[in-house]
C-alpha cells in the first residue's frame, strides 16, 4: 500500500518538476518545499529521479533558495 502511495506522489512530483522546476520556498512555501523534499527522499524505487532532484537542487542550495 505505501509503495503505491509513494509511486503516486513521485509521479505527481515528477510532473511538477518537469513543468515548473524544483519547488522552492518562494514558490510553494516552507511546507510545500519540505513536502517535495520528503517525496523525493521516498522515491527510492526511482534513483534516476532522485539524482535529477539532487542536481536540480545544487544551484538552489548555492543561492540559498533550497528548502531551508
Amino acid at each position: 500500500m505505501l509503495s503505491a502511495v509513494d509511486a503516486a506522489h513521485t509521479a505527481r512530483l515528477k510532473a511538477i518538476v518537469a513543468a515548473h522546476g524544483w519547488p522552492t520556498v518562494a514558490q510553494v512555501g516552507q511546507d510545500g518545499a519540505d513536502a517535495a523534499w520528503l517525496v523525493a527522499q521516498y522515491a527510492d524505487k526511482d534513483p534516476p529521479f532522485q539524482r535529477s532532484v539532487a542536481e536540480a537542487m545544487q544551484p538552489l542550495v548555492a543561492r540559498g533558495q533550497d528548502r531551508t
